[in-house]
């Protein structure tokens, strides 16, 4: 009973941010200048909203339309962002994540940093701080995989959430990292979750660029075990 409520949590958690990250998308792109990427992710939001009027009651039409979502994101959503030039228009400079780190991680470990870096450079810190969050999320469980001891992040056959997870990795003797990476670890859970869940503020720039250097230090030394 107890491992199926933490379950139905996470996937109400997980329906409420995807329902916040998609509004975010969508105010961020103007139909006039991105008009495939738009509709495409309107049609996605009316899934998004489908799926979270479905649940918990509906859990058969709850996955179908998550089916439905997944493949619209990968099939279109995902091309079409990928069709935007990295030119910034907001922020002019390098990717605030550098890219050619993740040259050996997987493909869609890549895909959800290009994100973060459009999201960057179009000014969407609140996406940018949560697709950071994600990628460290994916990350470490990589990391775990690639050490053959992902038992130890997992409870009742599940990976744990980003807080316990950020504890394990500090604690794990397999892995090591420098006092400015572990500094940066934190901020990113902090950040990425006001990003997604806080109604009254919001990730400004400032705050991104305050814990650059780190998140960066520590992106590229956590690379290094996957």
């Amino acid at each position: 009973m107890g491992g199926g409520g933490e379950v139905a949590t996470r996937l109400r958690r997980a329906l409420g941010e995807l329902r916040s990250q998609t509004s975010d998308i969508l105010s961020t792109f103007p139909s006039d200048s991105f008009g495939n990427l738009v509709r495409s992710l309107e049609e996605l939001e009316d899934l998004v909203k489908k799926a979270v009027s479905k649940y918990p009651s509906d859990p058969a039409g709850l996955g179908s339309d998550l089916e439905a979502i997944d493949l619209l994101w990968d099939m279109r959503v995902l091309p079409e962002m990928f069709e935007i030039p990295m030119s910034p228009k907001m922020n002019p400079g390098a990717p605030f994540i550098p890219e050619q780190i993740f040259a050996k991680c997987s493909t869609e470990l890549q895909h959800i940093v290009h994100e973060a870096n459009i999201d960057y450079v179009y000014a969407c810190y609140n996406s940018c701080a949560v697709m950071i969050r994600h990628v460290v999320e994916m990350m470490i469980i990589a990391a775990y995989e690639k050490a053959g001891i992902q038992q130890n992040i997992m409870r009742n056959g599940h990976y744990m959430e980003m807080k316990d997870l950020i504890i394990a990795i500090t604690n794990e003797s397999t892995f090591s990292f420098s006092p400015q990476a572990s500094k940066g670890l934190p901020k990113i859970k902090h950040y990425g979750d006001l990003g997604a869940h806080n109604r009254r503020t919001r990730v400004f720039q400032e705050d991104l660029e305050k814990y650059h250097t780190e998140i960066r230090v520590f992106l590229g030394e956590l690379a290094a075990y996957i």
